[in-house]
């Protein structure tokens, strides 16, 4: 008799993943709230029970994240007036500009600028704004798994 066949990945239950330690080191300025959200978007939340409250919750902690990021390195040349989109491109610039990331990894990210892929800014402000957008488990995680390079790398800094 044949096996079924197994995906190498179990399925995921939570938008940051249990089994990865991300080695973060959680620095003492103001990161509770990230550190809080961070936690329940990998402990607490289950991606079938919660997928509403995780798609809002991951646009806000990219954001925070992001924000932070900025607030300590003025040398991105962010503006206050930035769109979240428009700060993301000049932090990933940032980035590749410094060889934190490579060529490729800089243009996924730009092409989140564009608001007709499914990973993109645009999805990401409408889970918070958009009565009709109904997140997916898939969807949340795919932006997820996009981004958690370039959110990890803003953390660290």
């Amino acid at each position: 008799s044949e096996s079924p066949i197994q995906d190498d990945e179990p399925e995921r239950s939570s938008l940051i993943p249990q089994d990865k330690n991300h080695k973060i080191d959680w620095p003492d300025d103001g990161t509770k709230r990230i550190r809080q959200i961070w936690r329940e978007l990998q402990y607490k939340l289950d991606l079938t029970d919660h997928i509403c409250a995780i798609s809002v919750l991951e646009r806000v902690l990219i954001e925070l994240i992001v924000d932070r990021y900025v607030s300590l390195n003025p040398t991105v040349g962010v503006k206050s007036g930035d769109s979240f989109a428009k700060k993301i491109k000049k932090v990933a610039e940032s980035f590749y500009s410094n060889n934190a990331i490579d060529k490729d990894y800089l243009e996924v990210l730009k092409k989140l600028m564009n608001g007709e892929e499914v990973v993109s800014v645009n999805t990401l402000n409408k889970y918070i704004h958009s009565a009709k957008l109904n997140p997916s488990p898939d969807h949340v995680c795919a932006i997820w798994d996009t981004l958690s390079e370039f959110v990890l790398l803003c953390l660290k800094e």
